[in-house]
């Protein structure tokens, strides 16, 4: 696994009309035990958990403002964009918090609308997505392509 930094440095994109729409599955209610073990895990455990969870629910989060008219990018001078994306709003809010970005809100992305809207659209961007990014701490960081192809795979089996 490829771990870039992802900084907590921000811009916003505007979201068109193509990339909005309300998803209803309702997800996983967490724990703070399990919230706090994910969070403050390191990079590999939160993609292993992060690719696990999204296999199973179907959808994923970002963060967009609260009116709704932007998504939140990281990235800093000379990095590319990247979406952040985690499994479960709990884990966007609790980077929003720890982050002290306010204004923004979890904003919920399904595998259908990726894989039919999204994946298209950012193709060839630039734009990457960073897998369960926490502040101050390095999180993978994937090609549109290869984001993907991580959330229509199968995750390996660990046995202990």
């Amino acid at each position: 696994i490829i771990a870039h930094r992802c900084p907590r440095k921000s811009s916003c994109g505007k979201l068109s009309a193509a990339f909005t729409g309300e998803d209803t599955q309702m997800p996983q209610k967490l724990k703070e035990s399990e919230i706090k073990k994910y969070f403050y895990a390191d990079a590999d455990t939160r993609y292993d958990y992060f690719h696990k969870m999204v296999v199973e629910e179907l959808q994923f989060w970002t963060l967009k403002s609260s009116d709704g008219t932007s998504l939140l990018f990281l990235g800093g001078e000379n990095e590319p964009d990247a979406i952040p994306a985690w499994s479960n709003p709990a884990f966007a809010e609790r980077y929003a918090e720890k982050s002290q970005l306010t204004g923004y809100v979890p904003f919920e992305i399904s595998v259908a609308k990726w894989i039919a809207v999204w994946q298209e659209k950012l193709t060839g961007s630039g734009v990457e997505i960073c897998i369960f990014p926490v502040p101050e701490k390095d999180a993978v960081t994937l090609s549109v392509e290869e984001f993907s192809d991580l959330i229509k795979s199968q995750p390996k089996v660990v046995r202990k």
